[in-house]
């Protein structure tokens, strides 16, 4: 029998973090503020690993707002009505499309379409940014990290 190791997401450690404005599939204007659980994906093939995220997102309660994002590099209704069939209505007010997706592409190189990324943006910082699929151990790692962060100074 062949083994495999683990796969292991990425930590791409924390970064000043860009703007994220766009707008909602609800179509209301939105900005991100602070703080504020980020997973994005820069394709709709990202959209069976971000409705993962959103999975152990519903089953963990660690009372931080949740934001769903794909940075796309042009708009257009069809493009719009693409996101709202494929997502579910009740997250259509946490799914936000961003047209200027060029800083976040450079930060998080992702190594295939289908590729997401989760982070916690606090005080300007993304902070851990980890990269990859979605697993238990990266979900792990990934709630340890937050509450790191999120505790009081």
């Amino acid at each position: 029998m062949i083994w495999r190791n683990s796969y292991q997401a990425l930590d791409l450690g924390s970064i000043q973090a860009p703007n994220v404005i766009g707008e909602t599939l609800s179509g209301d204007a939105f900005e991100l503020t602070s703080p504020k659980v980020l997973f994005g994906a820069f394709d709709f093939r990202g959209a069976s690993e971000l409705g993962v995220w959103s999975r152990l997102c519903q089953s963990e309660s660690f009372g931080i707002s949740t934001t769903f994002a794909y940075f796309l590099s042009r708009r257009s209704r069809e493009i719009i009505q693409l996101a709202k069939d494929m997502t579910s209505p009740s997250l259509h007010s946490a799914t936000v499309l961003v047209w200027e997706s060029q800083l976040w592409r450079e930060i998080i190189q992702p190594d295939r379409p289908e590729r997401s990324f989760g982070c916690l943006i606090k005080d300007g910082v993304a902070e851990p940014i980890l990269v990859g699929t979605p697993t238990e151990e990266a979900w792990d790692y990934f709630i340890e990290k937050l509450g790191a962060r999120m505790k009081p100074c």
